[in-house]
């Protein structure tokens, strides 16, 4: 009896017999019996179920059918068969073509049986369906090379030897592959970084099978900071354990570079703003002096031009000045001040007002025709304080006041 009948007639067999042992592997492989020149003999259920058909549709055909054309008409095809007509088994991969033209990936052996001669009578094709898994692989490896075209990728041994580099993390980091193989990760780190204990900590992490993502610096081949932005990924094995480490890096240099350049440049500008600050107080502070020039006299000479926010400052030294040296006689003189208007106007009057209530006489001095002019026109109201048109003058009328001559 060979195999065949005893294949087509599994009810004869007994638990313990050879029979029996093929009924088995019937039940969990595919199986496709062939004649020596390739015409389909017979098929069991798993197989038709595989691939869509009858048996009916395929006894007597050639397997080619099943084929497609660029696997039948090539050299390893055709390779394939002079083994088997040799008695060479075959073990591999198979690409074939359902009922409906899809793609079917089996993978198994092809056993060629001979007879008593030693001539080969048939042909039996064990296999199980790896098609399911070939789609998920190939989307996986779809990914990962769509991810590899635009991302730096680089694996690691658990102690952080690399293993692997694309040529996109290559050109990042500026060296050849050669170069970085079997090296280790710290080559690609600054050197005190290297040695410190959060680098340690940072590889115990990842051979936990933690995964680590952010940005990091690194070293390029000429010493060049790097920044990449990434993840250190654990891939695991079978047994759920961390077998190597693979990471996916994006050059961010360009960015970290501009971030750290307009950090600087918002630096220089708050730090010459507040130079700017300063240089305006002591401006103001050498523009506005309220300045003790005889006992009892204060002289505050106005020059440039004058804004309510400068008056302002301008009563507030003024007033505290006469409260320190309890002057009797204030001169505001003015002859540096091209023109005023209203408000002004108005502002330096109350000044001269608020050193009266302090007990002290204000004059104020250097009144240039065009400035009286605009006073009278603007109709701002003098009162009682006293004017003069020189600095000499209001000198003269302050040193009487305290009882002094020039």
């Amino acid at each position: 009896m060979d195999v065949h009948t005893a294949v087509a007639h599994p009810n004869t067999a007994t638990p313990s017999s050879p029979q029996a042992r093929l009924d088995a592997i019937d039940q969990l492989m595919a199986r496709l019996e062939l004649s020596p020149d390739g015409q389909i003999l017979d098929a069991n259920p798993r197989f038709l179920a595989i691939m869509g058909y009858q048996l009916s549709e395929l006894k007597g055909q050639h397997y080619a059918m099943l084929l497609p054309h660029d696997v039948l008409d090539s050299p390893a095809h055709a390779a394939h068969w002079e083994a088997l007509k040799v008695g060479r088994e075959q073990e591999g991969e198979f690409h074939r073509l359902d009922r409906h033209g899809r793609d079917i990936w089996l993978r198994g052996s092809c056993s060629p049986l001979l007879d008593e001669q030693g001539a080969l009578s048939r042909i039996i094709e064990y296999s199980m369906d790896l098609t399911e898994q070939k789609q998920l692989n190939a989307n996986f490896e779809g990914q990962l090379n769509a991810l590899s075209r635009v991302m730096g990728k680089v694996e690691f041994s658990l102690d952080g030897t690399i293993l692997d580099a694309n040529p996109r993390f290559l050109e990042i980091v500026g060296y050849q592959l050669e170069e970085l193989k079997g090296k280790h990760h710290r080559l690609l780190v600054d050197p005190d970084y290297a040695q410190s204990a959060d680098y340690g900590a940072f590889w115990e992490t990842l051979r936990r099978g933690e995964y680590l993502a952010g940005e990091f610096c690194r070293i390029g081949k000429q010493g060049q900071e790097v920044w990449i932005q990434g993840s250190y990924n654990p891939v695991l094995d079978l047994t759920g354990k961390p077998s190597k480490i693979v990471k996916f890096a994006t050059d961010i240099t360009a960015q970290v570079e501009q971030h750290h350049q307009l950090k600087r440049a918002m630096e220089e500008a708050e730090e010459a703003a507040r130079v700017r600050e300063e240089l305006h107080k002591s401006l103001q502070e050498m523009s506005t002096p309220v300045t003790p020039i005889w006992d009892g006299i204060l002289l505050l000479p106005l020059v440039g031009i004058i804004d309510s926010m400068r008056t302002a400052d301008v009563m507030n030294k003024s007033l505290t000045k006469i409260a320190e040296t309890r002057a009797r006689v204030f001169v505001l003189d003015i002859a540096g001040v091209a023109t005023v208007d209203t408000g002004v106007a108005n502002q330096l009057i109350k000044i001269t007002k608020a050193t009266q209530f302090m007990g002290c006489e204000a004059i104020i001095s250097g009144v240039s025709p065009a400035i009286a002019r605009t006073m009278v026109e603007l109709g701002v109201s003098v009162g009682d304080i006293r004017t003069t048109a020189t600095l000499r003058d209001a000198f003269e009328i302050a040193l009487k006041r305290v009882g002094s001559t020039l």
